[in-house]
């Protein structure tokens, strides 16, 4: 008597296995979409923290409307800038990263970011480096991604904070 397997045998099992792997892969193929949104949400809250710890410090010192240093991180009216700092004054540039990555610990490494100027204060929109391959994207490109935070700087002093995930 002869001991192994016979045809049949085999090929139920691959069918069995290839039934498995068909219903299976789709979770596992979007992961990556999860890590994106994972990462935006963990960063905006990152944000919340630090314009919550930043407004803090500013009350306690009384610093009102004037613009203010605390442990590097350059901002007015009880908030980061969404922009970056040139020294003593808001900047586009890409010389420095946004004083609210800086604030919230954000490595700019991980990020794809355009600075620019909406409805007269400097905002801040940022993708993931995972979904925008360009160095320093135009607003438009990050925009485009549809997986992206947005941080804008407000004269009222409370920033508004945007998490747009439909397209991760």
């Amino acid at each position: 008597m002869q001991k192994g397997f016979t045809l049949i045998e085999l090929v139920v099992v691959i069918i069995i296995l290839g039934v498995l792997a068909v219903t299976a892969a789709p979770k596992f193929l979007n992961l990556s979409s999860d890590a994106y949104k994972a990462q935006l949400a963990a960063s905006l809250g990152s944000m919340k923290s630090a314009v919550g710890l930043f407004k803090a410090a500013s009350e306690i010192r009384g610093a009102g409307d004037t613009r203010v240093v605390y442990d590097g991180i350059r901002g007015e009216r009880n908030q980061p800038w969404a922009a970056s700092s040139n020294g003593s004054s808001p900047s586009t540039g890409y010389t420095n990263p946004p004083e609210i990555f800086k604030a919230a610990g954000m490595d700019t490494a991980d990020w794809r970011y355009r600075i620019y100027i909406a409805a007269g204060v400097y905002q801040v929109a940022a993708a993931p480096a995972g979904k925008l391959n360009v160095a320093q994207p135009t607003q438009a490109q990050v925009q485009a991604t549809n997986c992206y935070i947005n941080y804008a700087w407000q004269l009222d002093g409370t920033p508004l904070m945007q998490l747009v995930d439909s397209g991760c």
